[in-house]
């Protein structure tokens, strides 16, 4: 995040972008190094030490990559907690985001679900209530419930994410298609099955078009879209739609696409 004014960088913020240099040429262990050198070296100088955030969510980037991911949470943590007491609340959302979806990928999703309950208040406040950034954070909320078994929560939420992503992308997007497959998902473990067919129906064809034929999120779609079919007593139709997940799985298994 560029610093405002003319104030002259640290030497462990310089070492910091020095290990992010590495990160971007793909030396982990060079970019690991560096980066907890600039942390160390910015301890050394005291907890407000100047570009404390950006050093801290910098090393938690090059750990997220090396999937040392509990600590790289640890470092987003605190460097949230740092901008939260800091001027630059504009870079708050931003830290919340990385935190969440990092406590997302541990599946962490019981720790994730209040920062993105506040970051959806945030960016409705900052954005409006139909903006690019509202749907990606009320697709990350309904995503949270969903895994916690909560699918009466995740339905509103991805329904809203969908209309939003339709009227702002229009209807064929990868967006667009992944807040298909979500609501469609979602509407399934409810017991809706007729809306979920439609749904998935649409988002397969939607799925196809726009992330290609051997997508894994098509996979994923078709495999919900064979229960519904099979639940429907539609035998054939949903033998065809898992065969078809079956084999996008076995080339992603392969490294294949």
């Amino acid at each position: 995040m560029a610093r405002k004014g003319k104030q002259r960088s640290s030497a462990w913020e310089e070492t910091s972008r020095r290990g992010m240099a590495a990160f971007q040429e793909g030396n982990l262990s060079e970019a690991e190094e560096l980066c907890r050198e600039a942390l160390a070296t910015a301890e050394d100088a005291g907890p407000d030490a100047q570009g404390m955030p950006f050093v801290l969510d910098n090393l938690a980037q090059v750990l997220q990559a090396a999937g040392q991911g509990a600590e790289a949470a640890d470092h987003f943590a605190r460097s949230l907690a740092l901008r939260e007491q800091g001027a630059d609340q504009q870079a708050v959302p931003e830290a919340i985001e990385s935190l969440a979806r990092l406590l997302m990928d541990q599946a962490r999703f019981a720790e994730a679900e209040p920062r993105l309950v506040r970051l959806l208040a945030l960016r409705e406040a900052t954005h409006g209530l139909a903006s690019l950034p509202v749907a990606a954070t009320l697709a990350a909320l309904a995503r949270c419930h969903a895994a916690q078994g909560r699918a009466a929560r995740a339905e509103p939420l991805a329904r809203r994410a969908l209309a939003i992503r339709e009227r702002l992308l229009g209807p064929e997007h990868p967006d667009v298609a992944a807040s298909l497959i979500a609501l469609a998902h979602a509407t399934r473990v409810l017991g809706k099955l007729a809306a979920a067919e439609a749904l998935y129906r649409r988002a397969v064809s939607l799925a196809e078009q726009v992330m290609g034929a051997d997508h894994p999120e098509l996979a994923g779609c078709l495999e919900g879209y064979a229960l519904v079919l099979g639940k429907l007593q539609r035998g054939p139709e949903a033998a065809r739609a898992e065969a078809r997940a079956e084999a996008i799985r076995a080339m992603q298994a392969a490294g294949v696409g």
